[in-house]
């Protein structure tokens, strides 16, 4: 299944006389395009009227001009469910009520609910042709494990996109808290469903996607991509010069947040940047075996699945005490004080 943008409204222009075009959305489900009908706001000169726009249409116009215009879902065909294991077994809606542990926990809300999912798409631009160049990816994390396996309510949904040679990067967000099929995309001008700047900065979203826009946790890379199975589903962040920056006015201080450090011979950043906040504060900690706080099963609190971070190349917990322990415990100094002279400090490359 894919996803198509049709009609598209010409000569349409944004803020200071920046060149757009407004996309309604459709999706192909075998049959054809269910596309936008409300009208979107055009004066009499052929200009969108940004002002007209609710906030996240506002936005989303935005991230289109440097993204291409931002998906809808159809979560069943365009999503897949992020396993839930216990001591390597699978854990169903009534393990999980006998026992909230897991294997791998999801970092974001420290939980092991079942029926979550993960969606990926390429980017298209404003005609449908694909954009290799962008990547959106979508989290749906579901409220009611005792519902129906393959589609439920969800509490909390994420969307990023980013495109990898300018580093533009949006991020949407949902509270549906009911039961959801599908997501219109952010440029449905009746879409009700995603939240509005406003929301989203309060969100902060920079303080866990510090160092660039994809995070990876032992929860969400149980999902590999389809077109090379040997590597995750959520796209590499192992590129230490990559441009990281986020679009829109309403997220300008974000932008100024984004800052990693960077002890000179530390080989926990030898591959990828390390942010500050929650970034460095959570997901080190998290990944070389000093979190105690997590639902973790007895196989998740066990070497190598409490020390996942670097991958592989350790047999035991001594070993890889011996090659990291001085290493992160550097970087959570420089975590906790990264002003110090030895942190290396530095703005994440905006371009």
């Amino acid at each position: 299944m894919s996803t198509r943008y049709a009609r598209p409204i010409p000569s349409a222009r944004v803020g200071l006389g920046v060149g757009l075009v407004v996309w309604a959305i459709g999706c192909a489900r075998g049959g054809p395009s269910k596309t936008v009908e409300a009208p979107v706001p055009i004066d009499s000169g052929g200009e969108l009227v940004a002002e007209d726009l609710p906030p996240v249409v506002a936005y989303a116009v935005e991230c289109a001009e440097e993204l291409g215009p931002p998906p809808g879902w159809d979560i069943l065909a365009e999503s897949w469910p992020v396993p839930i294991t216990r001591d390597g077994i699978a854990v169903d809606a009534e393990g999980f009520a006998d026992d909230p542990t897991c294997d791998r926990p999801a970092l974001l809300n420290g939980e092991c609910t079942p029926y979550s999912r993960i969606g990926r798409k390429a980017g298209t631009t404003a005609d449908g042709l694909p954009d290799p160049d962008v990547t959106w990816m979508v989290t749906f994390r579901r409220d009611d494990p005792a519902g129906d396996p393959a589609l439920g309510v969800y509490k909390d949904v994420a969307m990023i996109g980013h495109r990898a040679s300018t580093g533009a990067t949006c991020f949407f967000q949902s509270f549906p808290y009911e039961l959801v099929a599908e997501l219109e995309s952010p440029l449905d001008p009746d879409g009700t469903m995603w939240e509005s700047p406003e929301v989203v900065d309060r969100i902060h979203c920079v303080r866990c996607h510090a160092a660039d826009p994809w995070i990876h946790t032992p929860w969400i890379d149980q999902l590999h991509d389809l077109d090379d199975p040997g590597r995750p589903l959520v796209p590499s962040g192992a590129d230490r010069a990559a441009p990281y920056r986020v679009v829109g006015s309403a997220f300008a201080q974000w932008n100024t947040d984004l800052q990693h450090v960077s002890p000179e011979g530390n080989g926990c950043v030898s591959c990828h940047r390390m942010g500050l906040n929650e970034a460095c504060e959570r997901i080190v900690p998290y990944a070389t075996g000093r979190v105690a706080s997590l639902p973790m099963s007895a196989t998740g609190a066990a070497f190598p699945g409490s020390h996942w971070m670097p991958p592989g190349g350790s047999a035991d917990v001594a070993s890889w005490e011996a090659a990291w322990q001085a290493d992160v415990s550097e970087l959570l100094d420089c975590c906790r004080a990264p002003q110090q002279s030895h942190c290396g400090l530095a703005p994440v490359p905006a371009d």
